[in-house]
């Protein structure tokens, strides 16, 4: 009974299940310009930032993710330029990506403005089956020890800073014609922060995202706390 149950499940489900079209980090908003191209240079400084994730460590083929960006703003320009390098590993598919961001900046007030971002590079995946995991010509996922394919992909992004950080961007529209890997999915990944001060030296910026993933929703929450340091000096007066 109980492998007639899984077989039904299995049945059932065929028709609906998706290859994970993205790496997953958590806690997004430590680095927007991962995600959406229109947050390059919104810090308004230069800025490297490196992520890294291992998950089910000790386990064999378990995902492991790498990313570094790297993004600033030229003031005369009003833009934002930056690069995106992630590498993706699950089992024996490799998935890398590397992107060229850019972002305009319109101002509506003297303290608010709205960028436009875009962003283009490469998806490269690979698969390469070990010696011991033997050819399946029945099943195009083993049915050779080695496949490649790189294909051209493209984000679009906006984001308004203000009294508030609300942005949006839409990634993966890009052009997908591999046979031997699920082509990626349009994704929507959205996100809302703002930032109070609760004392002199302390503030907390409540954050909020969404995704919508090969029509799956998902929420996630959180808020960052600075602590700023104060050097009190005072300033030497002249004898005369």
């Amino acid at each position: 009974m109980k492998k007639i149950l899984i077989l039904l499940i299995a049945t059932i489900a065929y028709g609906t299940l998706h290859a994970q079209s993205d790496f997953d980090l958590t806690q997004r908003w430590f680095n927007e310009s991962m995600y959406n191209p229109a947050s390059v240079g919104n810090s308004f400084t230069t800025s490297i930032f490196i992520h890294g994730r291992m998950q089910w460590i000790g386990l064999n083929g378990a995902p492991q993710t790498q990313a570094a960006t790297f993004d600033t703003y030229v003031e005369q320009l009003r833009s934002g330029f930056g690069v995106v390098l992630s590498r993706d590993e699950i089992g024996y598919i490799n998935t890398y990506t590397a992107r060229i961001s850019y972002a305009y900046y319109l101002p509506i007030t003297a303290k608010s403005s709205l960028a436009l971002g875009l962003s283009g590079g490469l998806l490269s995946r690979s698969r390469k089956i070990t010696d011991d995991m033997p050819e399946q010509i029945n099943d195009p996922a083993l049915a050779y020890k080695w496949v490649s394919n790189n294909s051209p992909e493209f984000d679009f992004g906006l984001e308004y800073k203000g009294p508030f950080k609300l942005g949006v961007a839409v990634r993966h529209l890009g052009f997908y014609s591999s046979t031997h890997f699920a082509n990626p999915s349009v994704n929507i990944w959205g996100y809302l922060s703002s930032r109070f001060n609760v004392a002199p030296a302390l503030s907390v910026e409540p954050c909020f995202s969404y995704t919508l993933r090969d029509g799956i929703s998902r929420y996630e929450g959180g808020a960052l706390l600075y602590f700023i340091s104060f050097t009190d000096v005072q300033p030497r007066r002249k004898s005369v």
